[in-house]
C-alpha cells in the first residue's frame, strides 16, 4: 500500500511540476540577447529593432513577431518538461528549444538540432 501511496505521489509531482512548466511560459517574451556559439549580441545589433518577440497563449496558441512580420503556429511542453515544441505554419518541421531557465520574469531557450551553440534570453512583458 504505501508503495501505491508513493507512486501517486510522484505522478502528482510530475503532473503540477507540467501544469507549472505551461503556466509560465503563457504570456509576451521579448528578445533580449541572442548568443551564438559563445558570442553574445543585443537584439538590436542582429535584427537593428527591439520589437522582438514570442507569444504563447494559454490555448497553445503561438506567435513569433519580429518589427511587423508575425508567424503563428502552436506550441507544446515535451513529456520530459525540459523542452518547449513549436510549429509554425510556415514551416515543415517542428523547432524545439530546450528550456535552460523559466522564471516569471526571464526565459532562456536553447536551440536543438542546428549546427552551432545558439541561445536566446527573453524578458517577460507585463
Amino acid at each position: 500500500m504505501k508503495k501505491y501511496a508513493f507512486i501517486l505521489f510522484l505522478l502528482s509531482i510530475s503532473n503540477t511540476f507540467s501544469q507549472t512548466v505551461n503556466q509560465d511560459i503563457v504570456g509576451k517574451w521579448q528578445l533580449q540577447i541572442i548568443e551564438l556559439d559563445g558570442d553574445q549580441v543585443s537584439a538590436k545589433e542582429a535584427f537593428d529593432t527591439n520589437n522582438i518577440f514570442q507569444i504563447y497563449s494559454a490555448n497553445n496558441q503561438f506567435q513569433s513577431i519580429v518589427d511587423d512580420k508575425i508567424n503563428k503556429g502552436t506550441w507544446r511542453i515535451s513529456e520530459d518538461q525540459k523542452s518547449v515544441i513549436i510549429n509554425l505554419s510556415t514551416k515543415k518541421e517542428d523547432k524545439v528549444l530546450e528550456i535552460t531557465k523559466l522564471s516569471s520574469t526571464e526565459l532562456e531557450l536553447h536551440a536543438l538540432k542546428v549546427d552551432q551553440e545558439l541561445r536566446f534570453y527573453y524578458k517577460k512583458k507585463m
